[in-house]
């Protein structure tokens, strides 16, 4: 059946399909999903309205962040619950802590600006656009 012909959710779906499985290859995690069993378990989650990036939204989620996208280590979470469950991995941690080496801003530290640095930053400020509430848009 050629693609335009498809209801738009099957449609849908197949887009997104594909997308999970090239962020997968970009991540150079294996994505073990035939296109159907993909499309199961979402399905069968009752969370695929729910999908997106939201906190409170639904995520295909490998089970303890290991191993390969396949049927029997993925499960279907709320985005907070994914990010709870993140444990890297020791060399992560490592890289993360390397990356970090004289970043003022990481190390906690408060950075004073000059005066001259304050009042180009007060300037640039004013010449942006605001909202109803004062905040920047």
């Amino acid at each position: 059946m050629a693609a335009k012909s498809l209801p738009p959710e099957e449609r849908k779906l197949r887009r997104v399909y594909r997308q999970c499985r090239n962020n997968s290859a970009r991540r150079r995690i294996a994505f073990l999903f035939s296109y159907e069993d993909w499309r199961r378990v979402w399905l069968e989650s009752g969370h695929w309205a729910e999908r997106g990036r939201g906190n409170h939204q639904f995520c295909m989620a490998r089970i303890g962040d290991r191993g390969p996208y396949k049927l029997g280590n993925v499960k279907i979470i709320s985005n907070h619950d994914n990010k709870t469950e993140y444990r890297p991995k020791p060399e992560t941690l490592a890289l993360i802590s390397t990356a970090m080496v004289g970043n003022d801003y990481a190390s906690g530290n408060v950075i004073n600006h000059t005066t001259e640095a304050k009042a180009k930053m007060r300037l640039a400020a004013s010449r942006r656009s605001r909202d109803q509430e004062g905040r920047f848009i």
